[in-house]
């Protein structure tokens, strides 16, 4: 697995893990 592959996978995750964030935040009534 190149670098670059690596990358994108951490990238995705993040972007998967502040999603879900998100949506916990909104579930909860909470404004940030």
């Amino acid at each position: 697995m190149s670098a670059y592959e690596e990358f994108m996978i951490i990238i995705n995750a993040a972007m998967l893990i502040v999603a879900i964030l998100v949506y916990i935040a909104r579930k909860n009534g909470t404004k940030k």
